[in-house]
């Protein structure tokens, strides 16, 4: 039976195809690097310094006949499964089907047959970008105007594009305006496996689309977005100790391959903000 290829060892193979031509005896035909084992292994006083069988196996990429230059081997790593709605393909949306119980059927015995029910993962916190505050709401102390400094986070698989834009009128409860300096996209990476984070510490993610820089935009990291957006308040209109105002936030799925957005994938969200008005 042919093995998985997540079982699979190529690297393992090529050092086992080395061994059988190289051999464990001493002749005129053996080579360079074998004679030197061998002689190395005889001066061995202390058979605890070789590893045993065991510990090379535990170490299949690097099987050292030296104790001291094991170390932990990292299992490879396999592909999460999940169960997918087959319209929701089609929609090109995830329609990711999750088991609310282990067998809530299993106990209808008017059933000719045994079932499972499954339901879809339309949590809102799955596909919308999360919005917090990195900052609450401050006055410059240049200018006196009031900012805040947001942190937005994409929990997508795939890269996203954002686009922030002003709302079209603001409620009789909102005493304040988020103005917007700048309408250039925003690319956001991917979501990943924060045990993951540190093994590409050094790629960094584009900042905007066609290298075109946005203003508000103050940091990049991964799947995660720093900007800072100014505010406008009118304590007069709705005299409260607190500031609410919205905007708009356009997310788009951004192919980086082919450094384009992919079709039918526009999402609108509108965000409240609501923080203390500073002093």
């Amino acid at each position: 039976m042919e093995q998985r290829r997540e079982h699979q060892w190529p690297e393992l193979t090529k050092q086992l195809t080395a061994l059988q031509t190289q051999g464990t005896s001493w002749g005129e035909d053996t080579s360079e690097k074998t004679r030197e084992a061998l002689e190395k292994l005889s001066q061995k006083r202390d058979m605890g310094e070789v590893s045993t069988l065991h510990q090379r196996l535990l170490n299949p990429l690097d099987q050292s006949r030296d104790a001291d230059k094991l170390f932990p081997s990292r299992p490879l790593l396999r592909v999460k499964r999940t169960w997918r709605c087959v319209e929701s393909i089609e929609r090109g949306t995830a329609g990711i089907l999750v088991k609310p119980q282990i067998s809530p059927m299993s106990g209808d015995s008017s059933l000719p047959v045994s079932a499972s029910w499954f339901k879809k993962a339309n949590l809102a916190a799955q596909y919308v970008p999360i919005v917090t505050f990195q900052r609450l709401p401050y006055r410059n102390d240049g200018a006196g105007d009031v900012e805040c400094v947001l942190l937005v986070e994409n929990p997508l698989d795939d890269a996203i594009r954002v686009t922030f834009r002003s709302a079209p009128a603001n409620l009789a409860t909102e005493n304040g305006k988020v103005v917007l300096q700048d309408s250039i996209p925003i690319i956001i990476g991917p979501y990943e496996d924060p045990n993951l984070v540190d093994a590409f510490i050094d790629d960094e993610p584009p900042f905007t689309n066609d290298d075109q820089h946005n203003t508000m935009l103050l940091q990049a990291t991964r799947n995660l977005i720093k900007i800072k957006i100014p505010l406008t308040v009118d304590v007069t209109e709705v005299p409260t100790s607190t500031i609410s105002a919205r905007f708009i936030m356009d997310t788009e799925k951004f192919d980086e391959d082919a450094n384009e957005v992919i079709e039918n994938s526009l999402l609108s969200v509108p965000v409240v903000i609501t923080a203390p008005i500073p002093q």
